[in-house]
């Protein structure tokens, strides 16, 4: 029994696209599955997208008020009936044979606990010139991921993302998702799977890549700018420690070295961009970021 769970927030159009995607699935011999999808304090049409869907898919649907899509995520393991848990977004279309893909990955290495496969951008109309210039830059803000050949085994420098994971149920019962960390709302503090996955792996659990388990993710006109990268990235910095050992000087609570880091690499970014270049202003945006978001210990807001 196999339980693919989907949260959801306010993103109706969005999730139709995901459901229509999921009734194509390919089922293989012998697997039975359901589909959870998690409204996570949703004020849209989600509950009648999903009234569309209901006797085209095995599909229950969960309601979580709290914000935060690690609530949903450990609604949805509370409520799973599958021996394991795949994990994707309500703006990814995965191919038709990805469940049978995981079927047969969780059959191979009935010892693995962590799976997960590729992910690839699917742009839903042309990214600016200078964003498929940088793109490598900033791939994982797209939720980009490939193997690169780094083959079977998934290990703490090579791990899956959200839109595209799955768990050994055996495992998310005894270890939950952290609320704390994820997209809530218009905010975010990266890490929302990482913490998890990396404590999976330094208490001896395996992972295993799935090379044909592939999705797309769906990215909208408003997400290929740079106030969207700015709030990844800032959200990857809220996540991020502060090393300040003895005797760091400080100012407001921070170190010193961290607001001179932001503040210069805001004004090379700013500056950069005037004159062009985005493969150098990039970085400057990405490290100002980075230095916000560890300065704040906060997510910013996009909508």
């Amino acid at each position: 029994m196999l339980t693919v769970a989907v949260p959801t927030h306010n993103r109706a159009a969005m999730l139709r696209q995901t459901l229509e995607a999921l009734t194509r699935l390919v089922v293989a011999d012998g697997f039975e599955w359901e589909l959870i999808v998690v409204q996570n304090n949703c004020s849209d049409d989600t509950a009648a997208v999903l009234e569309e869907y209901a006797s085209r898919l095995p599909l229950r649907a969960l309601s979580e008020r709290r914000p935060g899509v690690n609530f949903a995520r450990n609604a949805a393991v509370d409520a799973a009936r599958g021996d394991y848990i795949i994990f994707t977004d309500d703006d990814t279309l995965p191919v038709t044979h990805w469940l049978c893909a995981y079927a047969s990955a969780f059959a191979a290495h009935p010892g693995a606990d962590v799976f997960g496969g590729p992910i690839q951008p699917r742009f839903t109309s042309a990214p600016p010139p200078w964003l498929e210039r940088v793109l490598p830059e900033v791939a994982s803000a797209y939720g980009r991921l490939e193997s690169r050949g780094r083959g079977e085994r998934l290990s703490q420098n090579f791990f899956p993302f959200g839109a595209n994971m799955a768990f050994a149920m055996r495992v998310l019962r005894k270890w939950p998702f952290d609320p704390t960390l994820g997209p809530r709302g218009k905010s975010r503090i990266n890490g929302s799977e990482t913490e998890l996955i990396l404590k999976l792996f330094a208490n001896g659990h395996e992972g295993r890549w799935v090379e044909s388990a592939r999705v797309e993710h769906c990215i909208q006109p408003k997400q290929m700018t740079t106030d969207f990268i700015r709030w990844y990235f800032v959200g990857q910095g809220a996540s991020m420690p502060i090393d300040a050992p003895p005797g760091t000087r400080m100012l407001w609570g921070r170190p010193r070295w961290l607001w001179r880091e932001a503040i210069a690499s805001e004004l090379r970014f700013r500056i950069g961009k005037a004159r062009g270049r985005p493969n150098e202003w990039i970085r400057d945006l990405k490290r100002a970021s980075i230095a916000r978001g560890r300065l704040t210990r906060r997510g910013s807001e996009f909508s």
